[in-house]
């Protein structure tokens, strides 16, 4: 029995969705056709972002994703305290643009940099590298 059980616990460990790609252009984070497939990403997915501004709110999925690739021409815009505790993996001339409240990001992040824009802030409570 104890056998099957490790069998079982390591096929579901190297089970692992494809990424959800964001498609380009600027909408929201809840707007299906703007994804690969066609639909929103959720909880304990991984996205990649690196064409176009995604707007997220506390009400979106974002903030349970496992993590986000923001690549070159990628941003993330918020009106709003949003929190995630995904990683962030932030690449050069990736962008966070803030307007109002805190974008704060619990999960591990590294990467080159990112540029911030707007009056809200940025926070980072997780562990971080460079």
């Amino acid at each position: 029995m104890r056998k099957i059980l490790i069998m079982i616990l390591a096929c579901a460990a190297g089970v692992h969705a494809e990424p959800k790609i964001w498609l380009g252009g600027d909408g929201s984070f809840a707007t299906p056709g703007l994804w690969s497939g066609s639909s929103v990403p959720v909880a304990g997915d991984d996205v990649v972002i690196s064409n176009g501004a995604v707007t997220v709110t506390p009400a979106d999925t974002f903030t349970g994703l496992v993590s986000i690739a923001l690549g070159p021409g990628g941003a993330i815009v918020c009106g709003e305290t949003v929190e995630t505790q995904s990683s962030v993996a932030f690449s050069s001339n990736s962008t966070l643009r803030v307007s109002a409240g805190e974008l704060v990001f619990h999960g591990f992040a590294s990467g080159t940099g990112f540029t911030k824009e707007g009056a809200g802030n940025v926070r980072f409570s997780g562990r971080n590298s460079s």
